[in-house]
């Protein structure tokens, strides 16, 4: 915040810059007195504890003439009272501005006045002393209108801005170095260059190196600093300049301590927020108020209000807090005008309290500011002479919503109404929520679970965004919830508006009417009403279709708009150009005309204006309507027509369904159809239908193929007699294709191939039985077959759906019978067609969120990782459609190969598909993983092709809210078709070997087979008709097929509707068990038994009897909560772990034959998730099962990060409990030191841990040693740089060298197909003891100089000798030499083990000093040399570049960036790129750009030339070397991209 002076505080400053600074004394804190304990709080646990804080503005950071004066702006001195003050009134955070400006001592290596930190350190001191968290900052030295500003983003002289910045956060950060996480520091406050407007680029690149130097500076002092949150402003704390593409970067956190989690951030992002600045900031009277609680809207901004404030704290949730950044609204208030109207009072209150509503909602951190000036335009909250809250009512606004729970009454919450159906454009629907007991004053907090679908405010009023569903959740301060399920339609019209962009303030106008345009046109009028300025100061006027976003295609794909005339208040103006295309396959044209998008601007002042007598100043982005008769407020409307409209509907929407609907079952069918198993019987039964003809003996050659029979030594045609007869019997399993080609001979003889008979399909009935016959002398005699040919490749192909039932050699030819000779039936049933189908194809229609892919699969079964994998399963948790659009052969579909993350993997078939899109449905993939957590436990997802290739041309996901039909198990569509399932889908128990008797029923009579695999062959049924069927077998595999036979006549297909499979002598546990409530808790399948015998006998469970399992997730009860954790602390005094408990539980309940019980006397095992709000890598998790006020502790045995398994015996609550990592080790049993679940993330360590001797600088040999084989590897940083060594398929790693920080980490990089693997040992031996090795000095910290002479070390050494001088070091460090040189000294930075130089000295004085001691403990100096050089040019270069280089790495990690654009100009964006580094040495390089699905991502190699292939969303490109092979320095000489 600049700095607020008043009359009044200026005269009182005057008397008091007189007298001195009194600051007591205070000595720095030690780890003893800071508080010992470092609390690791994680970003929703840090944003949690800080709540809404509370600034000591205008003290600290006040000053006069350039000196920091506490009381120089009229504030008394700040006390401990006054942040006592400050708590009791509900505030958990202080912010402290801290000035240092004179304070700092330019001319003694900027050191800060010891008595002013003593002073920020007292005030510190009152806020973590009272548990409060306090933030310190640099404040004024960032102000180019303070006296003594100095840290100034836009000055030229940022080298020494930067050396003084980092001395200055060096000695902060020392002095508070062992306080607790109760300390936050923030880098500076509102910098930038003292323009408003578009940031400078270069002072902007000025602000992020300041971020950087202060991360690094902190991080490097040590103590507690290395896991501290360190806050860091953009340009301005402005939003928009901070989240927006203007040049913010984040910086690295290179030296984060390795006790926080991997992938874990410790930076906060600070914003102020100040709008609109005419309410918040501008000292008058005209603006006063905000809000709901306007009543004279004269008096209001035009801009600000409560929904652009809700859009920019989205703005920065979305771009920091999804990623892991907690964002603190460093300042946010409103200066007091209510001397000028008293309804300010009421706006002011209001707009705090939407605030923390907002920010809260969206995960920020809100931080009041305070002046201290309680007068007119004042910010106060609290006085700070009496310590008494001044403003209640803002008070009161704020703990609203940050109250707690301690005065919370609400025990129950409901909504007016549970569903809602709004369309895009619709006024706001309100929601209304009723409260128990109805008199609580509860504060109502409303949240959207997809708030592209709809958004809700703060006062319940519910707006449509795009189309889809979704929830709003209201909630109350004990966790009391009602949901409302929302459904946007998808738009089948344009809906329109007319829009201006004013550029007197920048803001839109926006008509509050809209015309919807549907497929016949018409005549319409939009009008909107706007003041005089707004008139004269035109950027863009332009009409928009609001049911799509700005770039985003409309229903329609072609229309033309005609624009007859524009009025203002009457007065009519005619068009330059009225006619306006849109078209979706054009692009958009210069002039404006011609738009794929319904988007068409009639006035621009950065394009084309089409509207005459109008009025163009490009310069002063205006345009105007000339000769208007302006009267207060002023009516524009536009008169148009839309023609020639493709696309688009012409139904109008109505309000709600015509028909009630059915009722539809609320959840996804049980069953459903699986995909067909790799091993399905696809053939006919091999007994002949009981109308085929009577043949004799015969040789059977194959049977049962859908695909071509193929043989390279047809023995059985070579060597049969000319008179044999060659028999086929065949069908098409298509009824559409009558008359088809379907089957065809054809051989390789003497390399040329030849063609033989062909059959076609039935006339009048494709898909009965056909029956030919050819003598063999016919066939050999089609392709010259001779006796003597041998290996003659022999075909009978397969094609149009055709199917070879059965092919034989033998003595007598087959009559066909013919088609049918009955009448035809007068009811033909058509094709099968599903009860979703609509739902479906609509699904197929919807634009959806779309990813291009443009993949060609040119192989059988190829399985492809589309781009947008992990949105697919992202989009699953909204339980959203997936709709793969593609391009392939007729009759082939692409399924989805589904991994789950236990290993588990399935195809999953199309609910729906239209030849080029596959609809694939969240309860399709539930059904086929009935036993999982759908999406948290699916690891991939790719698209497999069928038995041909094809091309994935797009994938994209949609919602849709219609509730689907129950569908039937399996649908056979035509003769012989099949239908395959597992065993075990329907009998758990079953066991390969088991005799199992399958029943199937129909929804009609039917003559079907049913056939298991039996010794690698399908062994079938004989015929078997009825509407229920059933066989009895032993099968071979986990699999059933069933085989429909001839398809009657009037048939259209025959449906599955029920599958049952017992087992002999086993009772079938599985229909035994039901399950409800939200599915909460999952019953593992291989404990159905024992669920089900917990109360059940068989005889009982035959009689149909059953055990309901019922799992909801409810809030933990207080009293619950102190039973477990009380059963915890039993556990805890044993191991000394430290836990939580997670305040929401599983509720468990199980009934035996409709009665309930509490307790079984065997274990059920269940799987639930693990809390979504937790990151569960960094926890060890456990639950207690609590029943009848008795509780046990169980353990968590599965060892994945987002299921907890377990097996119980109690029921009814099951609290879930989560502390440090491993801490429940013992309750497992587990002696290992860690367990690894996934790839790449590591096991964090010490060398000291394993072995006490060691010191860094020492050479050790690390053995890792694992329970099982994998590719395990051990990574340390050694000389500056990760160094890692792996093994490959081991039980053991080994890795010998010398690290440079007492820091080890063990990972895993292949599992080998294991889902978890133990470490079980790491061995440190210390191979080559540091303190051994001799030294001609040691170095114990940087700047430590040792000084010699030269003649020490070349006795021959005069004035004037050109030399070269050697040093040489135990480790690799960055070092200097100093000597006098032309009369002045120069240093020589360099970085090695050994270092040299050579130049010419004035006199016989060398200095060694080392710049960086890294994380050294010492560096010992071992050999100086010195030669004489008789000619050598001296040089003051450290590492002269290489001009011809485009940069030169000398460490691992360092980035340079560029773009694409400037090593190909005509780059395409979303278009894969080939980049191709050149390098003059061997390395390990990446490559980083932006994605649209992942954000950031990489692609790495190794060589001096490395060439990857990217796809990026921008012209951004990063090149880093990964691995520096040893190499002191490596140039990028070139950078070659093609597209």
């Amino acid at each position: 915040m600049a700095f607020r002076k008043k009359a009044l505080a200026i005269v009182m400053s005057m008397a008091m810059v007189a007298t001195s600074l009194s600051i007591p004394t205070t000595t720095a804190k030690t780890a003893e007195a800071a508080g010992t304990t470092f609390n690791n709080l994680n970003q929703s646990q840090i944003t949690e504890a800080m709540g809404v804080g509370y600034n000591l503005g205008n003290s600290l950071e006040a000053a006069s003439s350039g000196t920091p004066n506490e009381t120089a702006y009229g504030n008394p001195k700040l006390t401990e009272d006054l942040v006592l003050a400050a708590k009791d009134a509900g505030f958990k955070s202080i912010r402290i501005p801290v000035s240092y400006l004179s304070m700092i001592d330019d001319n003694n290596g900027y050191k800060i006045d010891s008595s002013w930190l003593d002073r920020v350190q007292q005030v510190v001191d009152y806020c973590v002393d009272n548990d409060m968290y306090a933030i310190v900052n640099m404040h004024g030295d960032g102000y180019t209108t303070v006296t003594g500003g100095w840290l100034l983003c836009g000055s030229s002289d940022q080298t020494k801005i930067k050396a003084k910045y980092k001395a200055c956060w060096e000695q902060i950060a020392d002095r508070f170095k062992n306080y607790d996480e109760h300390l936050i520091f923030e880098s500076m406050n509102e910098e930038f260059d003292g323009t408003y407007g578009t940031p400078s680029r270069t002072a902007y690149a000025n602000i992020n190196a300041y971020n950087q130097i202060f991360v690094d500076t902190v991080r490097k002092t040590g103590g507690n600093n290395d896991q501290r949150w360190l806050l860091i402003p953009g340009w301005n704390t402005n939003i928009d300049y901070t989240a927006e593409d203007y040049g913010f970067a984040l910086p690295t956190d290179n030296y984060l301590s390795s006790k926080i989690a991997s992938g874990e951030k410790r930076i906060m992002i600070s914003v102020h927020y100040y709008d609109p600045w005419d309410f918040c900031g501008t000292e008058s009277g005209a603006t006063t108020q905000w809000g709901d609680s306007i009543t004279d809207y004269s008096k209001r901004a035009s801009w600000g209000d409560e929904s652009y404030m809700a859009s920019q704290f989205k703005k920065m949730s979305s771009k920091f807090v999804s990623q892991g950044y907690p964002v603190v609204i460093g300042e946010f208030g409103a200066i007091n005008k209510a001397s000028y109207d008293s309804q300010n009072k009421v706006c002011r209150a209001e707009y705090y309290q939407k605030v923390c509503y907002y920010a809260k909602q969206y995960g920020l951190i809100p931080v009041a500011w305070d002046n201290g000036y309680n007068g007119d335009y004042g910010f106060a909250i609290i006085d700070r002479y009496s310590n008494k809250v001044v403003h209640q009512e803002l008070m009161d606004a704020m703990m609203e919503v940050y109250g707690g729970n301690e005065s919370a009454t609400a025990t129950g919450i409901q909504l007016n109404k549970s569903e809602l159906t709004i369309h895009i454009g619709d006024e706001k629907q309100q929601l209304t929520a009723a409260l128990t007991p109805s008199d609580s004053k509860d504060k109502v907090l409303w949240s959207s679970s997809d708030e592209s679908v709809a958004t809700v405010n703060s006062k319940g009023q519910v707006s449509a965004v795009g189309a889809g569903t979704c929830t709003i959740t209201a909630s109350v301060p004990l966790g009391y919830k009602a949901t409302c399920k929302v459904t946007v339609p998808q738009a089948n019209y344009v809906r329109a508006k007319l829009y201006l962009l004013e550029t007197a303030s920048w803001q839109s106008v926006i008509s509050d009417e809209y015309v919807d345009i549907y497929s016949e046109g018409g005549k319409f009028s939009l009008s909107l009403d706007a003041t005089k300025s707004q008139l004269q100061n035109i950027g863009s006027l332009y009409i928009k279709d609001i049911n799509v976003a700005d770039d985003e295609a409309s229903v329609f794909d072609k229309a033309t708009l005609k624009v007859t005339s524009f009025e203002i208040n009457g007065q009519k103006y005619t068009m330059k150009n009225g006619k306006f295309t849109y078209d979706v396959s054009q692009k958009a044209s210069d002039d404006g005309l011609i738009c794929p998008v319904f988007n068409f601007s009639f006035i621009n002042v950065w394009a084309n204006t089409h509207v005459n007598n109008v009025t163009v100043e490009n310069a002063n982005y205006k345009a105007y309507f000339n000769n208007v008769n302006y009267q207060t407020t002023n009516k524009v409307t536009m008169n148009f027509e839309v023609s020639g409209i493709n696309g688009g509907s012409d139904v109008q929407p109505t309000v709600a369904p015509t028909v009630a609907p059915t009722k539809a079952p609320t959840v996804a069918p049980t069953k459903a159809p699986t995909v067909a198993p790799t091993k399905a019987p696809t053939v006919a039964p091999t007994a002949a239908p009981t109308q085929s003809p009577v043949i004799s003996d015969t040789t059977e050659i194959v049977s049962n193929l859908e695909s071509t029979y193929a043989t390279n030594d047809p023995q059985w045609l070579l060597n049969a007699s000319d008179d044999d007869i060659v028999t086929v019997v065949y069908t098409c399993t298509d009824p559409s294709h009558g008359n088809w080609g379907i089957l065809g001979w054809g051989a390789s003889v003497d390399n040329k191939w030849k063609e033989g008979t062909k059959y076609n399909a039935s006339k009048k009935q494709p898909t009965r039985e056909q029956y030919a016959s050819i003598k063999v002398s016919d066939l050999r005699n089609q392709f010259n077959i001779a006796w003597g040919n041998k290996n003659v490749p022999v075909k009978l192909n397969v094609y149009n759906d055709g199917r070879i039932i059965k092919l034989w050699i033998s003595d007598t030819p087959v009559t066909d019978p013919g088609d049918s000779s009955k009448a035809e039936v007068s009811k033909q049933e058509g094709k099968y067609v599903s009860p979703n189908a609509a739902v479906y194809k609509a699904v197929a229609k919807a634009k959806g969120t779309s990813y291009t892919e443009n993949k060609n699969l040119s192989k059988k079964w190829e399985q492809y990782h589309p781009k947008c994998e992990q949105s697919l399963i992202t989009a699953l948790e909204s339980k959203k459609y997936i709709v793969v659009d593609y391009t392939c052969k007729k009759g082939i579909v692409p399924t989805l190969y589904i991994k789950m993350k236990d290993g588990a993997e399935k195809h999953v078939q199309a609910v729906w598909n239209n030849t080029k899109q596959a609809v694939f449905s969240y309860e399709g993939i539930k059904e086929a993983f009935e036993n999982y957590f759908i999406p948290t436990e699916i690891d991939s997802i790719s698209i497999s092709t069928g038995e041909y290739g094809m091309t994935i041309n797009r994938v994209k996901t949609v919602s849709s809210s219609t509730k689907l039909k129950e569908e039937p198990i399996g649908v056979l569509g035509s003769s012989w078709s099949n239908y395959s399932t597992e065993i075990t889908k329907y009998n758990s128990a079953f066991k390969v070997g088991d005799k199992v008797t399958v029943k199937v029923t129909f929804d009609k009579e039917a003559t079907a087979s049913i056939a298991f695999n039996v010794k690698g062959k399908w062994k079938a049924s004989k015929a078997l008709k009825g509407k229920t069927i059933t066989y009895t077998g032993t099968p071979g595999d986990d699999y059933v097929g069933i085989q429909l036979n001839e398809m009657p006549k009037n048939y259209g297909y025959v449906l599955i509707k029920n599958i049952e499979i017992s087992s002999k002598g086993k009772t079938n546990y599985d229909n035994a068990v039901t399950t409800s409530g939200s599915g909460a808790a999952i019953v593992t399948s291989s404990t159905k038994t024992v669920a089900a015998n917990a109360g059940l006998s068989d005889k009982n469970i035959k009689k149909g009897k059953k055990v309901n399992i019922d799992s909801k997730i409810t809030t933990l009860s207080s009293a619950n909560k102190k039973i477990a954790t009380a059963t915890v602390n039993e556990y805890s005094k044993k191991t000394n772990a430290k836990y939580n408990i997670y305040d929401k539980a599983v509720n468990l309940n199980l009934k035996v034959a409709g009665k309930k019980v509490n307790t079984t006397k065997k274990e059920i095992e269940f799987k639930i998730e693990k809390p979504k709000s937790l990151d569960a890598s960094k926890y060890d998790f456990a639950v207690v099962a609590i029943s009848n006020g008795k509780a046990v502790l169980i353990p968590d045995t599965d060892s994945r990060d987002e299921i907890i398994t377990f097996k119980t015996t109690k029921f009814d609550t099951i609290a879930i409990v989560y502390g440090d990592k491993d801490c429940f080790k013992e309750l497992k049993g587990d002696k290992s030191l860690h367990t690894f679940t996934k790839e790449w993330v590591g096991y964090e360590t010490e060398f000291s841990k394993f072995n006490s001797k060691y010191t860094v600088g020492d050479t050790v040999k690390v053995t890792a040693t694992y329970d099982k084989a994998v590719t395990g590897q051990i990574a340390m940083y050694v000389g500056g740089e990760w160094t890692t060594k792996q093994a490959k398929k081991s039980k053991t790693v080994v890795m010998e060298a010398m690290p440079t920080r007492d820091y080890l980490n063990i990972q895993v990089a292949d599992l080998n197909g294991q889902t978890s693997v133990k470490l079980e040992s790491i061995k440190v031996e210390i191979t080559k003891s540091e303190a051994d090795e001799p030294a001609i000095h040691k170095f114990t910290k940087a700047w430590d100089g040792y000084t010699t002479s030269l003649t020490k070390y070349n006795s021959n050494y005069k004035k004037g000798d050109t030399v070269k001088i050697t040093a040489t070091f135990d480790k690799i460090v960055n070092a200097q030499l100093a000597l006098n040189v032309g009369g002045s000294w120069k240093s020589y930075k360099l970085k090695g083990k050994t270092i040299t130089q050579t130049v010419k000295p004035d006199d016989d004085y060398l200095d060694i000093q080392i710049t960086d001691m890294e994380s050294y403990a010492n560096v010992k100096l071992k050999e100086i040399k010195v030669e004489i050089a008789a000619e050598v040019e001296t040089t003051t270069a450290t590492q002269p570049e290489d001009s011809n280089a485009l940069h030169t790495f000398t460490v691992a990690w360092d980035g340079f960036e560029t773009t694409f654009t400037k090593y190909l100009p005509e780059f395409e964006k979303d278009k894969e790129a080939t980049v191709v580094l050149t390098f003059d040495k061997e390395v390990g390089a990446q490559i980083g750009v932006h994605t649209q699905e992942s954000g950031w991502y990489t692609q790495s190699g190794e060589g001096k030339t490395v060439t990857l292939k990217v796809t990026t969303s921008d012209e951004y490109l990063n090149v880093q070397i990964t691995d520096m092979k040893g190499n002191d320095s490596v140039k990028l000489e070139s950078i070659t991209i093609t597209q």
